[in-house]
């Protein structure tokens, strides 16, 4: 039954008042029924069977104003919508772009950054994590280190020079650090059974400096926040690259050092028995990794990683007295 009714625009509403009831219907829902242009106008909700017949112009203008102008900031809002999802997919994908590329590009920041601050870095690093530490120093056993360490130099490849300290610390365990700094703990000259398994660890050490993994673990590890580090210069990064620089090589990392430590110990006429021999031990006695050494440059390798080095039988790095001397690098 027909009803006479007065309109009000309510925000995004239609108020349409009858005698007996007020109806509110969305404006942007609204269908036009009759013939367009011609009165009278006629309206439909989106659902239900109402109609609204407006025959005055005047209101009829009106009403058809609010429907093209909900119609706009429809469209406004639909466009608005795409642009905002586009955006946050474009940063998605940006985003994402960036986490998959990022240790491309931070081992491309790493290796242009200039040796002279990676030795910097080294010295702050070292000074952070073992500054309480002793240097062993017997005259004996550094020269024997000293002899060790130049059997293997000249075939490591590293850009930089390599200096290996020794340090009066428990552990099995050395690390690399950046800069060419190498540090073995008395632990481990304690634990190894030759001069060979020695070698083959002080390899794997020298082949973390040669691919200057310590450093390419630091900007990897830290992302860009290091650039505002860099600003301060090493000592600036020390408190955080003192936990990455020995901490973040990962399994790639890992199967490079062990594959360059191969072809080191070979040209060095040393083997790789050594090595080998070594982490097949360390896994033997801890039913895998050590727990230290789950979280050092120089972590034992799974199975798999030990059996890839290649068995091969050499000479003895160091005379019985020469070993014996190194063992002994810490006594007092």
């Amino acid at each position: 039954m027909a009803q006479p009714a007065t309109l009000h625009e309510a925000g995004e509403n239609l108020r349409i008042t009858t005698a007996t009831d007020t109806l509110h219907w969305a404006i942007a829902d609204l269908r036009v029924v009759s013939e367009p242009g011609r009165l009278p106008l006629r309206l439909a909700p989106a659902s239900g069977d109402a109609r609204l017949e407006i025959a005055e112009p005047e209101a009829a203008s009106q009403v058809a104003a609010l429907l093209a102008g909900s119609t706009t900031r429809g469209q406004a809002r639909r466009r608005s919508t795409r642009r905002a999802a586009g955006l946050v997919l474009g940063l998605v994908l940006l985003l994402g772009g960036a986490v998959a590329g990022w240790p491309f590009l931070a081992d491309a920041l790493a290796r242009a950054l200039p040796l002279s601050f990676e030795a910097g870095l080294g010295d702050a690093v070292e000074q952070k994590l073992f500054s309480e530490a002793r240097r062993c120093d017997r005259p004996e056993g550094l020269a024997a280190l000293e002899r060790l360490t130049a059997k293997l130099v000249p075939h490591a490849g590293a850009p930089m020079p390599v200096t290996v300290t020794v340090l009066d610390l428990p552990a099995v365990n050395a690390a690399a650090m950046p800069g060419g700094r190498i540090v073995l703990f008395r632990g481990l000259l304690r634990d190894a059974l030759s001069a060979e398994e020695v070698a083959g660890v002080l390899a794997h050490e020298m082949a973390h400096a040669a691919e200057r993994h310590a450093l390419r673990g630091v900007v990897r590890g830290l992302g860009l926040s290091v650039l505002g580090a860099l600003v301060g210069g090493p000592g600036g990064l020390a408190e955080y690259a003192a936990t990455f620089a020995v901490l973040s090589h990962s399994r790639a990392f890992e199967r490079e050092a062990d594959a360059r430590a191969a072809t080191m110990l070979q040209a060095a006429g040393i083997g790789t028995v050594g090595l080998a021999d070594f982490f097949a031990r360390m896994e033997a006695r801890h039913g895998g990794t050590p727990g230290l050494l789950d979280y050092v440059a120089t972590h034992p390798p799974s199975a798999e990683r030990r059996e890839a080095l290649p068995k091969l039988q050499a000479a003895q790095p160091l005379s019985l007295g020469e070993w014996q001397a190194l063992r002994a690098i810490c006594n007092r």
